[in-house]
C-alpha cells in the first residue's frame, strides 16, 4: 500500500463518510485528456482513491475539488492567465 493509499484510508477511518468515492480511471483520462500536459500518477492515484471531498470543511483554507472541478477550475484560470490578468483581488 502507497503512503497515499495509507493516508486516505486514516482519514477515511477518522472522519467516516467525508471522501467521496474513487473515480474510475476511464473517467480520469477523459477528464483530463483537455489538459496541456500530463498529469503525475501520484494524481490519478489520487482520484482513483477519492474523487474529492464530501464536506468541504476538512482542509482549513481550501478543501479537495473533484476532478470534474479542478479541471474548470484550471481552464478558468488560463482564460485569465492569457490576458495576463490575475483573477483575484487584493482585500
Amino acid at each position: 500500500m502507497s503512503p497515499l493509499s495509507e493516508a486516505i484510508e486514516r482519514l477515511e477511518a477518522k472522519y467516516p463518510g467525508v471522501l467521496e468515492l474513487g473515480a474510475k480511471f476511464e473517467y480520469i483520462e477523459s477528464v483530463v485528456r483537455e489538459l496541456p500536459y500530463q498529469l503525475p500518477k501520484e494524481t490519478y492515484e489520487l482520484y482513483l482513491l477519492t474523487d474529492g471531498l464530501a464536506a468541504r470543511v476538512l482542509f482549513w483554507g481550501g478543501h479537495l475539488l473533484c476532478l470534474s472541478e479542478a479541471v474548470d477550475a484550471y481552464k478558468r484560470l488560463q482564460k485569465y492567465n492569457n490576458f495576463g490578468v490575475v483573477p483575484f483581488r487584493k482585500g
